[in-house]
């Protein structure tokens, strides 16, 4: 489901009007000179503890330098102020990630996708004694070389009689 909004913006003593158009996990916000993102991370499971890098690449419209901020579950995320961003999960769950690029020349920005990040927990695999199993395999081969031979012995004496 689409929503509509109207917005008014007074940017560096340039007014302006942007419309916005949101769909769920993506916002766009038109002022005809916005950011343009070329490439992005698309949505990814990740391991708890081990690290996780999501980018995103953009260009200037208006001619100015990019500014970055990315977020998480909607909250700011501190320092994360680059096209790359690089953190390691500590919890199992969903995160709902995404960044917003700013031409620094005329206020313009975009918001990217929302990348969802479905983090698991390792569990650690039940320990095995390969030291039974050897000696539960030596035992079993054992076994079985022992019937071998009763059985030839048995074969054996079978073909004499005849």
């Amino acid at each position: 489901m689409k929503k509509f909004a109207l917005f008014l913006f007074l940017t560096l003593g340039v007014l302006g009007i942007a419309f916005a158009s949101t769909t769920t996990g993506q916002v766009a916000v038109s002022a005809g000179n916005e950011p343009i993102i070329t490439a992005q991370s698309q949505s990814q499971t990740a391991i708890s503890g081990r690290s996780l890098s999501l980018s995103v690449m953009a260009i200037a419209q208006g001619g100015g330098t990019l500014t970055y901020q990315w977020f998480k579950n909607g909250e700011v995320i501190v320092d994360a102020v680059n096209p790359t961003f690089s953190f390691v999960p500590n919890n199992q769950g969903t995160y709902n990630i995404h960044v917003v690029i700013t031409d620094t020349s005329t206020g313009a920005f975009v918001t990217s996708n929302t990348i969802e990040v479905q983090v698991y927990q390792l569990v650690d695999a039940p320990s095995f004694n390969w030291q039974i199993l050897a000696a539960l395999g030596g035992a079993a081969l054992l076994f079985i070389v022992i019937q071998v031979i009763l059985s030839r012995k048995s074969l054996a004496k079978e073909n004499r009689k005849v």
